[in-house]
């Protein structure tokens, strides 16, 4: 809709939103507090009472794009559950047409995003302010709604705000990518919104394993993002940094985070502030805390261990103190034995004055990102949580590499200096310069079934030789990654299928969207299929009916019957059949389908229709 006033009363559709025009006949504009690609955001006024707010609406583009308006639609619905001072406050929704705006309280402070670029923040005000973002946290998730994009930039801290203590409020804001869980989904009327249900949200600075690899997100996300907030706040930068986001997504996804005071070298850490962190970085989603409730006792505790803490720059063992509540467990005290030196975790290359010196390594074999398996005892001042030691606890070898597939955790880089090279993982790749021993190196660990290391020196390979992106060879090694049912190998491969190569082998990841053995790596590739534009070429049929072939829970096969379903798609009978002689909690959502599928003209096909 056009404004075809003086602009003082009618609500234009474009941005930028003319100082002065007047929403919905309720909100003047006074000016832009920021402004995306897709989205803007406005200071307004109410008319009549003066009163400031902040008002969020769509640009042109987004609002021609269903899915984004549903989102703020849903985003708006999310708010109007919330009662909580350490969340934004939802004040009015109004639709001009076929614009729609989110009016918000008008927060007035700084952004985290603007505290951490100061530097590292003392650890009683870090501990302060993640315990007041896990209390908001824990009140959305309570009424269902996992926030996704827990970032600083989505943190606002008002000076002095609280209004029980004397201390900075801190808020959350934005809660576009909200997801609602199935009871607060169906309360709220929304549909899933999610084309394939594979997207990818969060920053790749903060994101969680699950999205990364394609699992289904929930609480648990968004407490990991809030211990690389807490970390970030102790001990500097993000614990994975590296300019390509595909690569800071694959280390959420597979890499361990070095601890504290590898980090932070300079600094002294508890063994509560080390145990905290690690239990919200655990990549399994099982090891971390189970609520927010619970990692605000342990941030508790943390705390507590804080005012006990010894002036000698190597404290004592600290005896735990009296958990706040039954279910928060105190670090435990490990025996401490020396460990070998760990390797770096998923190594890309840079170039060759960067680059680390290369180890010393078994003859014929350099030692590029060899996986370490897990181990009870840790380097002092890094305790292991009493949750990762019960899951470690009997297992054997060979246990560990079957069930490792998504939970790959590679050693800790040390320098001899005593920083990390996990944090810096191009700069610290131990290995061979040249491009050929790279290849070399990696169709050795291919041979021996070390599929990941194989994928990350071909990815070190690639970089370090730009002719290879178009070598046929290469991508056919690629491919026989692929094949492999190695999770994060696999996804390694598809990125680097995707973004490395010339020309992107767009092929063979649709086939991989299809017809992958390994569901998260299926996954993976239809989400880079829709990114790219070319989820056209997916055999949907194929992909769905091995979704509910391999589904886990009943929510998962009822989903997959929704989406074969709506395929309109005669073929799709017999998977739906299968599903529903084997497993009785999908009869009635089955037997629709079929009834529905069965009702169709024969020859029915439709294989590339969208979801519904």
């Amino acid at each position: 809709m056009r404004d075809e006033s003086d602009g003082a009363t009618a609500a234009p559709t474009a941005i930028p939103i003319a100082v002065g025009s007047v929403i919905g006949e309720r909100y003047r504009v006074l000016g832009s507090l920021g402004q995306g690609s897709m989205s803007a955001v406005y200071e307004v006024e109410e008319v009549g009472t003066g009163r400031r707010a902040a008002m969020k609406t769509l640009g042109p583009q987004g609002q021609q794009d269903r899915e984004l308006s549903a989102r703020l639609l849903r985003e708006a619905k999310a708010m109007s559950m919330f009662e909580h001072p350490g969340i934004v406050e939802l004040l009015d929704f109004i639709q001009v047409g076929d614009a729609m705006y989110v009016v918000t309280e008008l927060v007035r402070g700084v952004s985290l995003r603007e505290v951490l670029d100061d530097g590292q923040v003392d650890p009683r005000r870090a501990l302060g302010i993640v315990r007041q973002l896990l209390e908001a946290l824990g009140h959305a998730h309570a009424r269902g709604v996992v926030h996704r994009d827990i970032k600083p930039e989505n943190i606002m801290l008002v000076d002095g705000g609280h209004p029980e203590r004397d201390e900075e409020l801190v808020k959350v804001l934005d809660f576009g990518g909200a997801k609602l869980l199935d009871d607060t989904r169906a309360l709220l009327g929304e549909g899933k919104l999610t084309r394939t249900g594979h997207d990818l949200f969060g920053s790749p600075l903060y994101i969680a394993p699950e999205p990364a690899l394609g699992r289904p997100v929930d609480a648990r996300s968004d407490l990991y993002s809030a211990g690389v907030i807490l970390s970030d706040l102790l001990a500097g930068p993000p614990p994975f940094q590296d300019p390509d986001p595909l690569v800071l997504v694959r280390l959420h996804a597979t890499a361990t985070a070095p601890a504290l005071r590898e980090r932070a070298p300079e600094r002294s850490f508890t063994p509560e502030l080390e145990y905290v962190v690690a239990e919200a970085l655990a990549k399994k989603p099982e090891l971390r805390f189970s609520s927010a409730d619970e990692m605000i006792g342990a941030l508790d505790a943390a705390a507590r261990s804080l005012e006990a803490e010894p002036p000698a720059a190597e404290p004592a063992p600290v005896e735990p103190s009296s958990p706040p509540r039954s279910t928060v467990r105190t670090p435990p005290m490990l025996p401490m034995t020396p460990r070998p030196p760990a390797r770096p975790p998923i190594a890309a290359a840079v170039p060759p004055a960067a680059a680390a010196p290369p180890a010393a390594a078994a003859p014929g074999l350099p030692p590029i990102a060899v996986v370490e398996l897990p181990t009870v005892v840790d380097a002092p001042g890094h305790p292991v949580s009493l949750r990762t030691r019960r899951w470690m606890a009997g297992v054997t070898i060979a246990a560990v590499i079957a069930i490792a597939v998504v939970g790959v955790l590679l050693g800790r880089g040390r320098s001899p200096a005593g920083g990390t090279s996990a944090t810096q993982p191009r700069a610290a790749a131990a290995g061979p310069r040249d491009s050929a021993a790279l290849l070399a190196a990696a169709d050795e660990h291919a041979r021996r079934g070390r599929q990941l290391d194989a994928a990350s020196a071909y990815e070190r390979a690639l970089v370090q030789d730009a002719s290879l992106a178009r070598d046929p060879q290469l991508r056919a090694k690629l491919g026989k990654v692929l094949e492999t049912r190695d999770l994060a190998a696999g996804i390694v491969a598809l990125e680097l299928l995707a973004s490395r190569v010339d020309p992107p082998a767009r092929d063979v990841i649709a086939a991989q969207a299809a017809t992958a053995q390994t569901r998260e790596v299926r996954w993976r590739a239809f989400a880079i299929a829709e990114r790219d534009g070319y989820a056209d070429r997916i055999d949907r049929l194929e992909s769905w009916s091995r979704d509910l072939r391999q589904a886990l829970t009943c929510d998962e096969r009822r989903a997959a019957i929704a989406r074969l379903r709506g395929l309109s798609d005669r073929r799709a009978i017999g998977a739906v059949q299968k599903a529903r002689e084997k497993f009785p909690c999908v009869e009635r959502e089955a037997a629709e389908a079929i009834a529905y599928l069965q009702a169709l003209p024969d020859g029915a096909t439709a294989s590339g229709a969208a979801a519904p």
